[in-house]
């Protein structure tokens, strides 16, 4: 669909990420400093704190979050997230991102994220960590270590990544097959849970007897 990104045989223009960063708000931010954000500030519930936990590559996991109050949450709002926001860490697995959905409106990152908002009229968040993702150490020039994530990643780099850039509706499209793809995936991911708890009560009536 889009040929090789860094080879570019469809000839799609290449762009400088910061011109296609959120006009809403600021383009990327790390998250706050541990001066900012203490661990005897953190409560059992209240407003989320996402952390490297809640990414997974390609997939947001909104188990596993730290809380702030309310009160602390309005001190450190620069640091909230959005629906459609890009998560990344720069600890860590460095380099590992999701597409945030988080169930609440309120929320921030913790100290070793960085968010990245993207205006999605000219590009789709997902098609951009799939192309992070896919194409490690293509992009950019960004190097990867051994383990396969980045060797570094902060602000700065993001703002001077180069990426090739489709047109938002050829995206659209890659977006609407992934996510077909997707939901075959949890299908089968159930299908397989399924199968297994009905083995295993099989397995059971069969060794107590009441299989007949």
């Amino acid at each position: 669909m889009f040929g090789d990104p860094v080879k570019n045989p469809k000839g799609w223009k290449i762009v400088n990420l910061k011109t296609v960063f959120s006009t809403k708000k600021t383009g990327t931010k790390c998250g706050p400093f541990g001066s900012a954000l203490k661990k005897y500030e953190y409560v059992n519930d209240g407003v989320p704190v996402w952390i490297m936990d809640n990414i997974c590559e390609n997939k947001f996991v909104k188990e596993g979050c730290l809380y702030i109050t309310k009160e602390k949450y309005e001190k450190l709002k620069a640091y909230s997230v959005e629906q459609g926001d890009i998560l990344i860490s720069r600890a860590g697995t460095v380099g590992k991102m999701c597409v945030a959905n988080p169930s609440t409106q309120q929320s921030i990152i913790s100290t070793n994220l960085i968010r990245l908002s993207l205006d999605s009229s000219k590009i789709e968040p997902i098609y951009f960590i799939c192309l992070m993702t896919y194409f490690k150490g293509k992009m950019g020039r960004l190097k990867t270590g051994e383990d396969g994530a980045y060797t570094f990643m902060n602000t700065g780099i993001l703002k001077k990544l180069s990426i090739p850039l489709p047109p938002i509706k050829l995206q659209n499209k890659f977006i609407r097959l992934f996510e077909e793809l997707e939901q075959i995936q949890k299908n089968q991911t159930q299908s397989n849970q399924y199968i297994e708890d009905l083995f295993n009560a099989l397995m059971q009536q069969a060794f107590s007897g009441e299989l007949t």
